[in-house]
């Protein structure tokens, strides 16, 4: 039985655009490259609460994953790899969070399998005081909206602004070279809710009803440095297809759902300046979410410097909870120190308000010290 990712390489090697040159049957084209990060943090956390519940004031915080990585380059000048990123902090079981195959050559490069698209692979990212806490992807969150507002409550516990409506999908991404600074991609994934083995399930579903389908990306970046300046720039859009609408009375709900982003990068000697801003309708009629990011960083040989604020506002609707406006602003400031050996230490602060129609608008500050460790 063929696994699924070797059928693929052998799709992609017969269509090469010239014939790869055969190994022997024990040799091994590819070399294998284990990497790791670990984060962990001391917090101390205060927060409004709805009636009846207390936060845990001082808390340890963290975020752990491996990263495998098998690559090599054949004769031809084609590079395949393989990579594959596994959440290992405890309670995440080993849980895959990507895993995929990729070709590049002077044409580019081509991505096959589970990992983000090409709308979050280009998106520019404003500096930030702790990534993993106010960065694109925001890993940890000592914010529990949980005891905040009360089980169930519509809020987005997240409060990153990737462009990852497609997930770790299943999906074919092409990453054009840079020209002259400019790049571009392009990713089509068949079908949403797909995160499951794909070897004996058979095919998914089609036509469903409410269901999201195929989802397509498209984004552009460009970069350029001018002399001590570097300015990048981008824009990237998602459209993932509604497979089949419901009407009627109370079911006029859901709808193809888009969402497009733009950033802005600048840095000089060790200053560094940018904005970012997203939208999405979250597939729903008359609903959308906006963020605005707007952050700042200083460099000194081992030591930054940076800080950032996060605006978004939610406008939901059509959910039979009548319209949910909320509004969130977050201001984030830190310090990192890069003591070598792959270790950083670092320290932040954090502040967040929510304006929710109904409440009494809770807040949330947070103090954090920790470490990350990169192997």
């Amino acid at each position: 039985m063929i696994h699924a990712s070797r059928l693929a390489l052998m799709i992609f090697s017969t269509l090469s655009l010239s014939s790869l040159p055969a190994f022997a049957q024990n040799e091994r084209p590819l070399s294998i490259n284990l990497t790791g990060i670990f984060s962990g943090y001391v917090v101390y956390h205060s927060q409004d609460n709805s009636t009846g519940n207390e936060e845990r004031h001082i808390d340890i915080m963290r975020e752990a994953s491996i990263f495998t990585n098998a690559e090599g380059t054949l004769d031809n000048g084609l590079t395949v790899g393989y990579f594959l990123e596994s959440l290992i902090d405890m309670g995440d079981s080993f849980n895959v969070s990507d895993s995929y195959i990729y070709f590049s050559n002077s044409w580019g490069r081509i991505n096959f399998g589970g990992t983000d698209g090409a709308a979050a692979l280009l998106q520019i990212a404003a500096p930030a005081a702790d990534p993993l806490f106010d960065g694109m992807e925001q890993l940890i969150n000592p914010v529990n909206h949980q005891l905040m507002l009360g089980l169930g409550a519509p809020v987005n516990v997240a409060m990153g602004y990737l462009m990852g409506q497609s997930g770790a999908e299943d999906k074919i991404t092409y990453l054009t070279p840079s020209f002259n600074g400019l790049q571009a991609g392009i990713s089509y994934t068949p079908e949403m809710n797909s995160i499951a083995s794909r070897s004996l399930g058979g095919v998914l579903a089609d036509d469903t009803e409410e269901d999201s389908g195929s989802v397509w990306e498209g984004s552009v970046r460009y970069e350029g440095r001018f002399e001590e300046a570097t300015l990048t720039m981008g824009a990237g859009y998602s459209h993932i297809d509604l497979e089949k609408d419901v009407t009627g009375a109370g079911t006029d709900t859901f709808d193809d759902r888009r969402a497009w982003d733009l950033g802005v990068n600048v840095k000089y000697k060790g200053y560094g300046a940018g904005i970012a801003y997203v939208t999405d309708d979250n597939g729903l009629r008359d609903s959308d979410t906006d963020i605005l990011v707007i952050g700042a960083d200083y460099t000194t040989g081992p030591w930054r410097i940076g800080a950032s604020y996060y605006d978004r506002e939610d406008d939901i609707e059509n959910l039979g909870l009548g319209n949910i406006d909320i509004e969130t602003q977050r201001y984030s400031a830190g310090v990192t120190y890069t003591a070598g050996g792959g270790l950083s230490l670092k320290g932040s602060a954090h502040h967040i308000e929510h304006d929710i129609a109904g409440s009494d608008d809770p807040d949330a500050t947070t103090f954090v010290l920790g470490s990350t460790l990169t192997f």
